[in-house]
């Protein structure tokens, strides 16, 4: 009896061990996620000390790259963004705070104005990185490739123009608009200055010598020769694509010699 008695204590005591260690599990929480840096809030040109108010989502941009901007919306509704710099590695991101749990469309939008779509289950705060596939969206080729690519009526040959200098940065995106095989007429608009929208701050320019200098810049950039003594304080590169193709070449004026050819392909002289 006394054994009985022993073995039915030995199995009551494991059974609340066992009711334990599962309350225990049960009330487990995961850490919160905690940033904290440099915020610069609406309305103001100046920065912060600033942590996430709420649940939030953190975006971390790229470093380079034409895929530089996101849009984070809710039932079709923008949310705006705090431009952020963590104090973990001071670089520029973004951050949403103060949102409510549920489903997101996250609109990940390239230099070249090309979009990509995703959804997001929100359910905790994360931090979010840009995803490889769109790394992996555009095809790169030569100059000489893309030249061979035909250019006909209604087409369009986009030029995205990016300048880097001691004194700032400029990025130019200029569209080329084929009306027919000789005549040419374009667009162009400062990217970093502008709305996402791909229909507003366009200066349209009509010029009969737009074709010739476009012909010349390109001419001139095949036979580019880079010199050791690099005297160029500036970081210039031209990414030309026919548009809505994923095919796109890329020139690097590491010694700046395209510069006037550049200045008149976007600023045509008016004819006498």
């Amino acid at each position: 009896m006394k054994i009985v008695r022993t073995i039915l204590m030995i199995s009551l005591c494991f059974l609340l061990m066992l009711q334990s260690c599962k309350k225990a599990e049960n009330n487990l929480i995961e850490p919160a996620l905690k940033i904290k840096g440099l915020a610069i809030l609406e309305g103001s040109s100046s920065s912060i000390q600033y942590s996430p108010k709420g649940n939030f989502i953190h975006v971390k941009l790229p470093d380079s790259g034409l895929w530089q901007y996101i849009v984070l919306k809710k039932a079709n509704q923008f949310i705006d963004f705090k431009l952020f710099f963590s104090d973990e590695d001071e670089k520029r991101s973004l951050l949403y705070d103060n949102l409510s749990f549920g489903e997101y469309q996250i609109e990940y939008i390239s230099q070249l104005r090309d979009t990509i779509v995703d959804k997001l289950e929100f359910n905790k705060s994360i931090e979010l990185d840009f995803p490889q596939k769109l790394n992996e969206f555009y095809n790169n080729i030569s100059l000489k490739e893309l030249k061979n690519i035909s250019l006909k009526k209604n087409d369009t040959l986009q030029l995205l123009y990016r300048h880097n200098g001691c004194f700032g940065a400029s990025e130019t995106l200029v569209e080329f608009l084929f009306k027919d095989i000789d005549e040419i007429s374009l667009r162009k608009k400062n990217v970093l200055g502008s709305t996402l929208m791909t229909n507003k701050d366009w200066v349209y320019i009509e010029n009969t010598s737009i074709k010739e200098s476009l012909n010349q810049f390109i001419l001139k950039s095949k036979t580019l020769v880079y010199s050791n003594l690099d005297l160029c304080t500036s970081d210039i590169n031209y990414t030309f694509r026919k548009k809505h193709t994923n095919t796109i070449a890329v020139i690097n004026d590491k010694s700046c010699e395209l510069i006037e050819e550049i200045e008149r392909v976007l600023n045509p002289r008016k004819p006498n």
